[in-house]
């Protein structure tokens, strides 16, 4: 497996792990965009006042389980990284059940 501070190329090394959270950003607010935009257009003044009321709430939701999700990924690293895998496992275990 090759890790990412290895190799002649740091930089592309990182902007190669980079690039797929960047782009599922990109993609995210483009979704928020055209969704507000076919909602005003089909709907009407509600439904863009109904996405403008619920997009706090939903950005929370979405940044609590962003937050976890990588929480959980950074102690499974760790564990992987001191060669831990039978705790490591156990955690993926009680995680996914």
């Amino acid at each position: 497996m090759k890790k990412l501070y290895e190799g002649n190329n740091i930089r592309r090394n990182f902007f190669r792990y980079a690039f797929p959270l960047v782009l599922t950003t990109l993609l995210s607010q483009a979704y928020q965009i055209i969704n507000t935009i076919m909602a005003g257009q089909l709907i009407g003044d509600a439904a863009i006042s109904a996405i403008g009321s619920t997009s706090p709430l939903i950005q929370l939701i979405s940044s609590l389980f962003w937050g976890y999700g990588s929480g959980f990924t950074i102690y499974v690293a760790m564990l992987f990284g001191k060669g831990d895998y039978k705790k490591m496992m156990n955690v993926i275990k009680i995680n996914l059940t």
